[in-house]
């Protein structure tokens, strides 16, 4: 009945027994294989995501830090365009001053009107330099101011010229020179310094002097303008 039984079913199946235990044994062993692959391939794709994730947080990083340094540099870049156009800007100011004439603004001539007074009836003359443009209209500014202080002009020493008149020195210094009798420092001393005090507060360079010149005629300041420092 059995050896029936086999033949009944490998004809009716199209399969010897023998083939399906072939098929069977591949099919398991086929399945097995697929799994282990299956738990590889898996573990792979873990492990290459793992390394792929690490990877792409430390390019972040590493851009983060790229751009970090780039805005610093751009920062710093930054102050030295500030600072270099500072100095340009304090550079083109001093080179306007530089060529600015000097000058007393209607202010400063009241001022220095106001600090004048105490000394009026003081004589003065003056040397004025030539070929320096801003000499004259100086002088001229200057001499209004302290004859509007009350001071008297007098007769310059040696050849005078020009209207007010003034003496041409034959070494121009720099800067507003205030000569005076040494012999005078106590007595017409003050009236010289608030003269220069009041013409540097101006932002004119000024300067005393005594000169034994002076000694003939010891009640007069002379002032000397000279050129302009640069």
């Amino acid at each position: 009945m059995t050896a029936i039984r086999k033949n009944s079913n490998a004809l009716g199946n199209g399969m010897s027994v023998e083939f399906a235990d072939f098929v069977w044994t591949w099919a398991n062993w086929t399945l097995l294989v697929a799994l282990i692959v299956g738990v590889i391939a898996t573990y792979g794709i873990i492990a290459s995501g793992n390394v792929k994730e690490r990877t792409f947080k430390q390019d972040i990083a590493e851009s983060r830090r790229i751009l970090a340094t780039a805005e610093m540099e751009i920062a710093k870049a930054n102050e030295r365009i500030a600072e270099a156009n500072e100095r340009a800007a304090e550079a083109n100011l001093a080179l306007e001053k530089l060529k600015a004439p000097r000058t007393l603004s209607l202010a400063q001539r009241e001022g220095l009107i106001e600090k004048l007074k105490p000394f009026a009836g003081q004589e003065y003359t003056a040397m004025v330099a030539s070929g320096v443009h801003d000499a004259w209209p100086l002088w001229i500014l200057l001499d209004n101011t302290l004859t509007t202080s009350g001071w008297k002009r007098v007769k310059p020493f040696g050849l005078a010229i020009g209207n007010p008149p003034a003496g041409v020195p034959i070494a121009p210094g720099i800067g507003v020179t205030i000569f005076f009798a040494p012999s005078q420092k106590v007595e017409i001393g003050p009236a010289a310094a608030a003269l220069s005090v009041e013409l540097m507060s101006a932002g004119i360079a000024s300067s005393l002097l005594p000169s034994e010149k002076l000694e003939n005629r010891p009640d007069v300041l002379e002032i000397m303008i000279g050129m302009k420092p640069q």
